[in-house]
Order: C-alpha cells, then structure tokens, then sequence
C-alpha cells in the first residue's frame, strides 16, 4: 500500500508541475484502485494538491515563469467561484453538468489548437478584475463538476489573453492553491481525512512536481502544446463514455 501510495504522489506532482492540473483527475482513481473510498480519496488528492501547488508556484516564481501579482486576481476569484460553484452542484443534475463541462472542453480544446504555442511578452494582456472575474467563472465551473479549475484555465488564459503556454501552466498550478487549501481544510474538520495516508502522497508529489517543472522547462512548446491538448481530449472523451455512451 504505501510503496503505491508514493508512486501516486510522485506520478501526480509530475503531472501538476508539467500540465499545470491539479493531478486529481489521475490521482482519485488510483487512490480507490489501491482501497480507498471515494471520499477519503478525493481528500488525500486535495491535501496532496495543496503542497504540489504551493511548492510548485515558489519554484515557477523564481524561475520567473510567472508574476504572482499578475496570477492573484485569478486566485482571489477562484476561491469565491469555488463556493458558489459548491451550490450549484446540489441543485442541478449530475448530466447537466457533465454537458456544461464538455461543451466548455471542446470550445478551449479548438482554442487551444488555433492558438500558437509561443507567444511574445506584447501579446498578453493583464486586466486585473476581468481576470478575477474569469477565475471566479472557472472556480464555480471546475467545483460544481468537482475537477478544480486548473484544467479549466491554461486554455483560456493562451486562447483569450494572449499568455504563453508555459507562463499559462505556471499561473494554473498558482489557481490550485485557494482550491486545494479550502478543500482540505474542509476534509480535515469533518474528518474524513487521513493524514497518515496523505503523508504518503503529499511528500513525493514535492518530488514530482520538481521533475515535473523540469520536464517542463526542457519540452519544446509545440510538443508541450501537443501533450496538453492529449490531456484535454482524453479528459473529454472520458466524460462521453461515462454520461452519454
């Protein structure tokens, strides 16, 4: 148990610091693969993101892939979309908003692909309370499917204002942030959480999020670009099979 435990963590933080996400989308399954309930599940992944997003974020900051005062706007709205988004998970459908999902997908998917991989620094635009109001958008939209809104942003944040992708990926592991610290604080206090199993993961996702930062840096942009709309699609057809097939 505790040798998957660690090859989950280390797995996940190579996703977060090479994509950006979260890493729950890989972590949860294969934390219920190795017997945990799904609950217990979801809770381990959110206290795992947590350190991922934290410690990967002061690596990105000092590498200068990012600005956290550019970043924080999306932070700020994160958090408030993540709450309202909460509510609006309990009282619509669980197809609904598996739709709402997969049309939001396959429109940042097609943006994505049109959008070039490398951009100059002329390009990007910095609107700071548009750019709270998408991550309160995105916060809402990514909590009330329950994937977190990190999968949701990098897209939009190359397709709409003009970011790099790789300063996108770094600015969507800083969103994580607000997400994964409420959640797991929510976890901790119903109790649902347990930390000696986090332990187990959070601590080698510090590993991988490194590697994956790394990874990051040496993959050619069109290539990175190439790999993240895989992600997406995968993401997106995975949804199909599991609400509409």
């Amino acid at each position: 148990m505790d040798i998957f435990l660690v090859t989950t963590g280390l797995f996940a933080g190579i996703l977060s610091g090479f994509f950006g996400v979260g890493g729950g989308t890989i972590t949860v399954p294969m934390l219920v693969f190795a017997g945990l309930n799904i609950k217990s599940a979801i809770a381990v992944s959110a206290f795992q993101m947590t350190f991922s997003s934290i410690f990967g974020s002061y690596i990105n900051i000092k590498k200068s892939v990012f600005d956290a005062k550019t970043a924080a706007p999306f932070l700020a709205g994160g958090a408030i979309g993540g709450v309202a988004g909460a509510h609006f998970a309990g009282v619509a459908s669980e197809k609904t908003l598996a739709f709402i999902l997969l049309a939001f997908m396959v429109f940042t998917i097609i943006k994505l692909v049109t959008s070039p991989a490398e951009r100059a620094g002329s390009d990007e635009k910095n609107y700071p309370f548009v750019f709270f109001a998408v991550g309160a958008a995105i916060g809402a939209l990514g909590s009330s499917v329950g994937i977190g809104g990190a999968l949701l942003l990098a897209p939009v944040l190359v397709g709409f204002f003009g970011f790099s992708l790789k300063k996108a990926i770094g600015v969507t592991l800083f969103y994580v942030i607000s997400t994964s610290i409420f959640a797991s604080a929510s976890f901790y206090m119903s109790g649902v959480l347990d930390i000696s199993k986090a332990i187990w993961v959070a601590v080698p996702a510090l590993f991988g999020v490194y590697l994956g930062i790394y990874m990051a840096s040496k993959t050619e942009p069109k290539k990175h670009k190439g790999l993240l709309i895989a992600l997406y699609v995968f993401i997106a057809i995975s949804l199909i099979l599991e609400f509409f097939w």
